[in-house]
């Protein structure tokens, strides 16, 4: 759903744009407007939902919200104090609802799930599958890559004909949050034309836009979003990756692609913890040794203790059939939970896509086999899994 704001404090109604974002509806940058810009910004665009502040507005917000009410088929949201009269006029003049500017995030929550359920289909979600392990090294960059590629064999864009709900329905992206610089963009072969880094310096005025214009279509099908790799310039982008920015990011990715695989690499930090919560999965790989173990238990502690659920979390057991390993029985007990999927040792094989700029599922039959077998049971687990 597409999202129009209008009021007379720029703050208020820009924290109302980043309430609707972490919702996941579109409110583009210019969807922010003023009083006297309304009505000749309703009738360039046809939004789902308008909401007007009527806070300190008085007879203006009035006359927005009748406005909004006359040009537009969705339903009109008022913001403002709890005021008894306000609310009677509000609604008098077209609002559907009356949100409290005091306690906005839980009424705007609410009153869009009332009208989710009163309009079935009004709007989608892409899904979010992150990555993430608190061990270097253990194959979280590899499983990424050839799980989107995997996902996006699987998928082809919207038949012809047919109106698509996301603006890259059948299209899967694939996004690197790790600190540069990153190798993605060698083990794709690819010449990236913006890199995360680029994002993040404009991420003042980040929107589906900037974001879409970002992505890099690769070959295979896939958009892809590497971060900053290697350069001449031996100074490191700065990497200012804050929960706020992953909230939109994510927002806004959701918003255009049905599937969006991200490598959320290896830091432990308050980004790491925003990306958990927006995710609708996390895959934890894990090779079956103790202290790996150790640390995959605790990041599951530390999750649950934060509030976001174990059921988020799903194992994958990477690199099985090592010599001395951990029995699997042995690594269920350990973390509690049974493992999702085992991806054997490919080694050479890893180690060959890795040098040739190929991902392994294109490479081997049995590697490929083994991801078409992760991406379709994360399809099945989606399909009743809801962020």
């Amino acid at each position: 759903m597409r999202a129009v704001v209008a009021g007379g404090e720029i703050q208020r109604i820009n924290e109302a744009r980043r309430i609707l974002l972490s919702e996941g509806l579109t409110c583009e940058a210019e969807d922010v407007i003023g009083y006297d810009r309304l009505q000749d910004s309703l009738a360039a665009v046809s939004p789902d939902i308008v909401l007007v502040y009527c806070h300190g507005a008085g007879s203006e917000g009035l006359a927005a919200i009748r406005t909004a009410h006359q040009l537009v088929a969705g339903p009109v949201l008022a913001v403002g104090e709890p005021d008894v009269t306000l609310v009677r006029e509000s609604m008098r003049v077209g609002a559907k609802e009356y949100l409290d500017i005091n306690n906005l995030r839980h009424d705007l929550a609410v009153a869009l799930a009332t009208i989710e359920t009163a309009h079935p289909g009004t709007s989608k979600r892409g899904q979010i599958v992150t990555v993430f392990s608190p061990i270097a090294g253990i194959g979280v960059s590899t499983i990424a890559l050839n799980l989107a590629m995997s996902l996006a064999k699987m998928h082809s864009p919207a038949n012809a004909g047919k109106t698509p709900a996301l603006e890259n329905e059948g299209v899967v992206a694939l996004v690197d949050v790790t600190p540069p610089p990153s190798d993605l963009s060698l083990l794709l072969d690819m010449d990236p034309k913006d890199t995360l880094a680029d994002v993040l310096r404009h991420h003042d005025r980040l929107d589906r836009r900037l974001l879409a214009g970002a992505m890099t279509a690769h070959p295979s099908g896939l958009h892809v979003l590497p971060q900053a790799g290697f350069t001449d310039d031996l100074r490191v982008p700065e990497f200012n990756l804050s929960r706020a920015i992953i909230r939109q990011m994510f927002v806004l990715l959701r918003t255009s692609y049905e599937f969006v695989v991200v490598d959320l690499g290896h830091n432990f930090s308050e980004a790491q913890i925003e990306a958990f919560r927006l995710s609708n999965i996390v895959l934890l790989p894990v090779v079956a040794d103790v202290p790996g173990l150790r640390r995959v238990r605790w990041v599951l502690d530390a999750a649950k203790s934060l509030g976001i659920s174990r059921d988020r979390f799903q194992i994958v057991l990477n690199r099985h059939g090592g010599k001395n390993q951990v029995a699997k029985t042995k690594v269920e007990d350990a973390l509690h939970t049974s493992i999702l999927t085992t991806i054997a040792d490919h080694g050479p094989l890893l180690t060959a896509a890795r040098n040739e700029g190929v991902p392994a599922v294109e490479l081997s039959g049995s590697v490929a086999a083994a991801f078409n077998l992760l991406a379709k049971t994360i399809q099945r687990n989606l399909a009743g899994v809801d962020a």
